[in-house]
């Protein structure tokens, strides 16, 4: 069995309010005969810098000092090797799989199935879901 885990890019605009060019929803494919390993991997890293709660790609951005970033208080270096150290943790297991799906928004907009930002959603879900289910497939294929 695998798992997949999903997020966005931020939030789809609504048509006529488009400030983002594109949105994503990635994915990573974990299957659950490792997802135990990854999590001690993980938190190893959170322990190690002391980040308590989520690591999100915005917190790594030298300018994000919101409140609720779990690494305010590392310096760009650190913040720069909990990134190496995460991205290793996806390249140290071969069994681990990206996923991931695109949109340029405004074009989205321009489809006639597409006339909100809950449907340029939901349209990336499907692509990437699809996309999950091709990899399942092939897999069983194997």
């Amino acid at each position: 069995m695998n798992i997949l885990f999903i997020d966005e890019s931020g939030s789809v605009p609504p048509p006529g309010k488009i400030h983002e060019k594109h949105f994503v929803l990635g994915g990573i494919v974990i299957p659950t005969g490792i997802w135990h390993n990854v999590k001690k991997d993980l938190d190893l890293i959170k322990s190690k810098h002391g980040v308590r709660g989520e690591i999100k790609w915005r917190y790594f951005s030298p300018s994000n000092v919101a409140r609720g970033n779990s690494m305010n208080h590392l310096d760009w270096n650190a913040k720069n090797q909990v990134r190496d150290e995460v991205m290793g943790i996806i390249t140290k297991y071969k069994s681990i799989r990206i996923i991931s799906s695109y949109s340029v928004i405004a074009e989205a907009y321009e489809k006639e199935y597409v006339q909100d930002e809950h449907q340029l959603y939901w349209l990336c879900y499907k692509v990437l879901v699809e996309r999950f289910q091709y990899y399942l497939q092939d897999k069983a294929e194997m």
